[in-house]
């Protein structure tokens, strides 16, 4: 462990400090059951769900080096669930017919929060 703070890398400190926040939050983040969620556009994505309907949290990773266009299914575990919105920006992703549509930068990842309306 490096104890000098002037030779941390300041970036991955602040994630690790955002991560933990969030975990504090949101209960979903430490108790939620935990689910795979299929995806369609590539098989680099990884998307899983914590907890479900309105208090579940979806979490999205493009693995690839590349941008990519995908479909997530929400299913039934979203029942309800009009829109997700992100933990990290104000971006709200409608969700219909169960899927909601998004595009990932490369090794991007979000994490968002049902919402009940948008």
């Amino acid at each position: 462990m490096i104890w000098d703070e002037a030779k941390w890398n300041r970036k991955i400190f602040e994630l690790y400090r955002f991560l933990i926040d969030l975990r504090k939050k949101f209960y979903a983040l430490r108790t939620g059951e935990y689910g795979e969620l299929n995806v369609t556009g590539s098989k680099g994505i990884l998307a899983y769900r914590r907890g479900r309907g309105e208090d579940g949290i979806l979490v999205v990773m493009n693995t690839l080096d590349r941008k990519e266009n995908i479909v997530v299914k929400t299913g039934e575990f979203f029942d309800g669930v009009k829109a997700f919105e992100s933990l990290k920006d104000s971006e709200v992703v409608k969700v219909e017919r169960k899927r909601i549509n998004i595009c990932l930068k490369p090794f991007e990842w979000r994490i968002y929060k049902a919402c009940g309306e948008i």
